[in-house]
């Protein structure tokens, strides 16, 4: 506006009201285009009010949904889903048509050995009779003469005492006697010596090991004690000495001869002089060659044209020939210390000249025993510890590819050419379970031909060509582990346990044993197998009879899991559900 300056009072009052619809006109204009600028984040604020609408209102429908059943009745909340529940009926269905091939497959086997097991038993009787067979003398001439006749005197040339009866020496072999001793006489004058001898009837005694008492027109008469007493004490103590060194020198004679029993003379290794041959170096055996100690043997495993060799860094050497191993495996480090090469025998070798031994085994420890036991508390970024580890698992690595690579030239340079049925074996970690097969509790797995734990000394393998029928024992859902019986196919061994396996491992271990074509029942006791395997033995023709193993086990209660159920837990029929809604609506 242009105000005349000359004027001023005339147009004041004009100017001022024009101004103030000024003011207002822009005021609105202000407040119009703000209400124009708003109205799009309202719809989007809609529009985003009515999404979150629909979800909840999708959510509370899923709920709904989950709470809506099929079914008004309750069940039990332990039972198995309907996949468990077939998979289980299959597995049972397997094991029908197995124990009916079983049952077959051992009246076939009974009877075709049941004619010579009244020899085999004969033998075996003979064999037992240690007292019958052992001899002093071949005739009463060779009793040496120049003794006195009231004198006790110890033959060690052959292993005899003889003793003084009504005037003349009675000869006793050491095996006769069962102990001596030096009781002490009350007065001091007189020095005694008791012997005392193996008769029939008393504790600790096989009755087998006696002649037989069926002789024609003789009466058997056996001596069980003898007591003498001299005032002179000399002779009595000389022989009690005597005695103590015979029985010592028996006792080691029938150690070495009951381990040489089962060596058989293995042929002699023949050489591949090839360099090219395939070499592991730098390895531990189990059990160790020579004297026990802190210094391992470590040495060359060689395989070569008919055996593999160790030589030890002292210069000490083992053959294991190829047709005398039942099992080869190799199991890689994983999640353990060891890398190694087990050969389970067929019949024992002698490990340093004096150890009669089934399994051998060849290893590399990644790192020692020694390398956890540190004390000092580390820091959460430790970088001495963050190398170390890497070091670990670089070695494992590299061990693991020294065995396979050494593993892969056997099979293909040595044993395909002469020794094709051998194949290494591995176990099958997946499958493991732990257990007890010894004394210590350890971590066993599966192979193709065999279960084995290897990791700690001594190893257990045990194969699964032998077994006839495996059973659970204490199989309960109120317990926590059961026990695995094997029962071999000759029933004169004792089966194989193994104990306190986890619960959680049955299922596996049955479907497993299935596709094995193995037999297995289960029960929620321990059984006697001594006892069993006795009565079986004693009558092989009623155990066929009265269906062999399914005759002992088959009506056992296959659902066992169910005793350990909870019989209160029963389900809700619709008519007691229907009184409940009743009275609840009475109640409002």
């Amino acid at each position: 506006y242009y105000l005349d300056t000359d004027q001023p009072g005339e147009n004041e009052d004009v100017v001022k009201s024009e101004r103030k619809e000024g003011s207002k006109k822009e005021k609105k204009s202000k407040k119009e285009k703000k209400q124009h600028d708003k109205t799009p984040d309202r719809s989007k604020k809609e529009k985003r009010r009515r999404e979150e609408a629909k979800s909840s209102s999708r959510r509370h429908k899923h709920k709904k949904d989950d709470l809506i059943i099929e079914s008004r009745l309750r069940t039990r909340r332990n039972r198995a889903t309907a996949e468990d529940e077939e998979e289980r009926k299959r597995l049972m269905d397997q094991q029908y048509e197995l124990r009916a091939r079983k049952v077959e497959e051992c009246r076939a086997r009974l009877l075709r050995s049941g004619e010579d097991a009244g020899d085999a038993d004969a033998d075996a009787t003979a064999k037992n009779k240690c007292l019958d067979t052992c001899k002093s003398y071949s005739t009463p001439d060779d009793i040496p003469h120049d003794i006195r006749t009231t004198k006790l005197t110890v033959d060690a040339k052959h292993d005899t005492l003889l003793v003084p009866i009504n005037g003349t020496l009675v000869p006793f072999h050491i095996r006769t006697i069962k102990n001596i001793s030096k009781p002490n006489d009350e007065g001091g004058k007189y020095t005694s010596i008791r012997i005392n001898f193996h008769a029939p009837g008393t504790s600790f005694v096989q009755q087998d090991m006696f002649p037989e008492s069926n002789r024609s027109k003789q009466t058997l008469i056996y001596l069980k004690e003898l007591n003498y007493r001299s005032e002179d004490g000399r002779n009595l103590q000389a022989v009690f000495r005597g005695l103590k060194e015979l029985q010592k020198r028996q006792r080691t004679r029938e150690l070495e001869s009951n381990t040489m029993k089962d060596i058989k003379e293995q042929p002699s290794l023949k050489l591949i002089k090839d360099r090219s041959r395939p070499v592991l170096r730098d390895l531990n055996v189990k059990p160790q060659l020579g004297s026990t100690g802190r210094n391992r043997a470590v040495g060359t495993l060689e395989a070569h044209q008919n055996g593999f060799r160790f030589t030890s860094s002292r210069a000490e050497h083992v053959d294991i020939i190829y047709r005398n191993i039942a099992h080869a495996i190799f199991q890689p480090c994983e999640n353990d210390q060891t890398v190694l090469l087990h050969f389970n025998l067929k019949d024992p070798i002698l490990v340093g000249g004096k150890k009669k031994t089934y399994d051998i085994q060849f290893y590399t420890e990644t790192r020692s025993a020694g390398d956890d036991l540190g004390t000092r508390r580390r820091a959460g970024y430790d970088p001495d510890e963050i190398m170390d580890e890497q070091r670990e698992r670089e070695m494992i690595t590299k061990l693991n590819k020294l065995f396979r690579e050494f593993v892969r030239q056997v099979e293909e340079q040595v044993w395909s050419q002469y020794a094709p049925n051998l194949e290494f074996d591995m176990p099958y970690r997946e499958l493991g379970f732990t257990g007890t097969p010894n004394k210590a509790h350890v971590d066993i797995f599966p192979c193709r031909d065999c279960i084995v734990a290897l990791t700690d000394w001594p190893a257990y393998v045990l194969s699964l060509r032998n077994i006839d029928i495996v059973y659970f024992e204490r199989v309960s859902f109120n317990l926590r582990n059961f026990d695995m019986t094997f029962i071999f196919k000759d029933y004169t061994q004792t089966p194989a346990r193994i104990s306190i396996i986890p619960t959680e491992s049955l299922d596996q271990i049955k479907q497993w044993l299935g596709e094995l074509g193995i037999v297995w029942y289960q029960g929620p006791t321990n059984m006697n197998w001594t006892n069993i395997m006795k009565e079986i033995n004693k009558n092989k023709q009623a155990f066929i009879d009265n269906g062999a193993w399914e005759g002992w086990f088959g009506e056992s209660v296959e659902e066992g899991s169910d005793d350990g159920m909870d019989e209160g837990d029963e389900e809700y029929t619709e008519s007691e559900d229907s009184d409940v809604e009743s009275e609840a609506g009475g109640s409002e």
